[in-house]
């Protein structure tokens, strides 16, 4: 009938759907999540590369979740290079 509100439709019913089983699913991403995080992560650290570079990140106190590091002057000096190599580039005869 016009005027009347299908649920399967936008602007149909407001009522939350998938009640305890979204709760469910909630829970086992956060449970996921906390194991990555505590488990399988530092677990990692036991390969051999990653350890030296643990050891080299706590040494020279880096940020390691930092999304650019202009404070630290390797990736300063590196960051000005990269610019030069880019900005005067060497041309052909």
């Amino acid at each position: 009938m016009k005027g009347e509100k299908n649920s399967t439709f936008p602007g149909g019913s407001a009522d939350p759907t998938g009640g305890l089983r979204a709760w469910v699913h909630l829970l086992l991403a956060l449970a996921a999540v906390l194991v990555f995080m505590f488990v399988i992560a530092p677990a990692g650290l036991k390969l051999p590369g990653f350890k030296s570079m643990s050891a080299l990140i706590a040494e020279k106190n880096i940020r390691a979740t930092a999304l650019y590091y202009t404070d630290i002057d390797e990736f300063g000096e590196a960051a000005a290079t990269l610019r030069n190599n880019r900005e005067y580039t060497p041309k052909g005869p």
